[in-house]
């Protein structure tokens, strides 16, 4: 602006799924994270931020005026210490072009084991009333409605017991290098961490449920090998032809992402470590976004009164698809 005034705009895209929602809560992140000590953030600060329960982070003003946005009401808010800022609903992201129109909103879960029950139990009701048999892996719904019911009974024997441990903090599920930004000061020479962007989609979580290693740094998928062991070039690396010495440095640089990130991991976030390296950890998170993929193939869950609309939108997807093709 011409008297020095600065703004930043920001445009929701189809992705941007509930809109009012997914904006709302981007906007009230940045500006919690700014209030507790400006930005960018390290991860091992987040960590320590405990928030009362699971869901998604509002403007306490946002979340009351987003009652008729929504074709039930939202549930209220739990405020925090800073009154301006609660926990709310937490968003779920569906099939944005096609079904941006639904504003679809969780409820707020007050531990580990009160998420991941909820999400078996959603699972439950929708097959009751929408499950059909697979004749190709000669599946009933009542098959699987049998082994949800079996795991509700294990479940609290998976959870953390140290609920100090496993605390509800931020989660942030696209983190990836692209948006770390990175620059080159030019005062110290060095590349130093100026800022953390795309924040659409951030909820709070137990710990247990969210710690693990981006799948753009890990390196799981590295058969025959101990993901925590060193990583070193072959010996005659000259040797090779151009193609495979290209491979072996990118296999390379995927080991050494794994290994420094848990080894920095255990020296400044120990709590994100123990996560982490728990027993069950893993199990865990794959119960835990596994869940989100149940319902309508891989596209989620969405409520039953939403049901008809989404199959039709899916059979458009299918048209534009072939249509494209042809």
């Amino acid at each position: 602006m011409r008297d020095g005034f600065r703004m930043a705009a920001r445009i929701p895209y189809p992705a941007t799924t509930p809109k009012y929602f997914a904006v709302a809560s981007e906007v009230t992140i940045l500006a919690f994270l700014r209030s507790i000590g400006g930005l960018p953030t390290p991860k091992s600060k987040v960590t320590l931020i405990t928030f009362p329960a699971s869901g998604s982070l509002y403007f306490t003003e946002d979340l009351a005026n987003a009652t008729w946005r929504v074709t039930e009401p939202t549930s209220p808010g739990i405020s925090l210490k800073d009154k301006r800022f609660c926990v709310g609903p937490q968003q779920v992201p569906l099939l944005a072009l096609f079904i941006a129109t639904l504003n679809q909103l969780e409820t707020i879960d007050a531990n580990t084991e009160a998420t991941l029950r909820r999400e078996a139990e959603k699972e439950i009701a929708y097959l009751r009333r929408f499950g059909r048999p697979l004749p190709l892996f000669k599946q009933q719904p009542s098959d699987h409605i049998e082994n949800l019911e079996r795991y509700l009974h294990i479940m609290s024997s998976l959870t953390a017991k140290d609920l100090a441990r496993d605390r509800v903090c931020i989660h942030r599920p696209d983190f990836q290098p692209s948006n770390i930004i990175v620059p080159l000061s030019s005062v110290s020479s060095s590349y130093v961490v100026v800022g953390l962007i795309d924040w659409q989609h951030p909820s709070d979580l137990p710990l247990s449920l969210q710690a693990g290693i981006s799948q753009w740094l890990q390196n799981y998928d590295d058969a025959g090998r101990e993901p925590m062991a060193p990583s070193s070039l072959p010996e005659k690396l000259s040797d090779l032809g151009e193609t495979w010495r290209r491979e072996e440095m990118e296999l390379y640089h995927c080991r050494l992402l794994h290994y420094y990130y848990i080894e920095y991991t255990a020296k400044y976030n120990i709590l994100h470590y123990a996560a982490v390296t728990g027993t069950f950890s893993l199990l865990l998170r794959h119960i835990f976004y596994h869940s989100y993929k149940i319902g309508i193939g891989s596209e989620g869950w969405v409520p039953a009164e939403h049901y008809e609309e989404v199959m039709a939108r899916c059979k458009k997807i299918k048209e534009y698809a072939l249509a494209a093709i042809e």
